[in-house]
């Protein structure tokens, strides 16, 4: 049976596995019930197309003969602060920059989600952590201009009621002033799902890699974010840098994406009657 609503998870920067949102999905799914059915999960995996290239540096960085102290350490920082400047530097991976085929990965994913629902003017809520939301947000504001890789509404996110960001690193990445926001919700999104469309961007205090959003645009465009401090994870690690690969097994994060969920739904209902 086709879903009424689709839910896209982003994963964000480092080593990451295809099955990365398998245990956020089983959890949205106990906490929705029954409402699980009327609700379609559809992850976002990237991270390969980065990988094999970092894979293949780090060996030859590593050859015999090159003593190198904090392995563990460096091997991080070559993973993960190695996406960002791969993603956004315009580096070429066989004649395509990355940038570009991230995007269109993005936009396969969405074409995959909108397969498995009832409409193709379905509401669409996307999930986005850490790099994950500045490839959201960058696909975002490429769908309103001439780089746009969508070929249907749903791909061009012009159903986006939802946009959930976490742990995200967008201020570490903003071009000079002025500094222009996306536009949310979109102007094409129908008027029925107004009402409870929301931008939620929830932080841990303890997170060096996720930060507040609202109030660093120079111009919104209307767009409303709410900032959402959470202490992410088990304590103590709650409090710590861990915090930033802790936001998906946080109860009061699954909590806020169950609830906007759920309004949606609601809405959707309503706008089928």
């Amino acid at each position: 049976m086709p879903g009424d609503l689709g839910v896209l998870i982003v994963h964000g920067m480092g080593r990451q596995r295809a099955s990365f949102a398998d245990r956020l999905m089983r959890r949205l799914a106990r906490r929705l019930g029954a409402a699980a059915a009327r609700v379609r999960l559809q992850p976002c995996y990237w991270g390969d197309i980065l990988q094999r290239h970092q894979d293949v540096t780090w060996h030859k960085l590593t050859a015999p003969g090159k003593p190198l102290g904090w392995k563990p350490l460096r091997r991080w920082v070559t993973s993960s602060l190695g996406d960002p400047a791969s993603y956004l530097s315009g580096y070429f991976k066989r004649g395509t920059p990355v940038y570009g085929e991230v995007h269109e990965r993005l936009r396969a994913s969405l074409e995959a989600l909108a397969a498995s629902l009832s409409s193709p003017h379905a509401p669409l809520v996307i999930l986005a952590h850490s790099l994950g939301s500045v490839i959201v947000t960058n696909y975002l504001w490429d769908e309103r201009g001439k780089r746009r890789v969508g070929r249907t509404d749903f791909e061009c996110c012009r159903t986006l009621v939802g946009l959930v960001t976490y742990g995200s690193n967008i201020p570490l990445f903003l071009p000079p002033p002025p500094v222009e926001c996306i536009t949310f919700p979109p102007p094409e999104l129908d008027p029925r799902y107004r009402d409870v469309a929301r931008w939620i961007n929830l932080y841990a205090p303890g997170d060096p890699l996720g930060y507040p959003l609202a109030d660093i645009w120079d111009d919104r465009h209307g767009t409303t974010i709410e900032d959402v401090p959470v202490h992410a994870g088990p304590w103590p690690l709650s409090r710590t840098p861990l915090s930033h690969v802790l936001y998906q097994v946080d109860r009061r994060f699954v909590r806020t994406v169950v609830s906007l969920l759920r309004q949606i739904l609601a809405a959707a209902r309503q706008a089928g009657d």
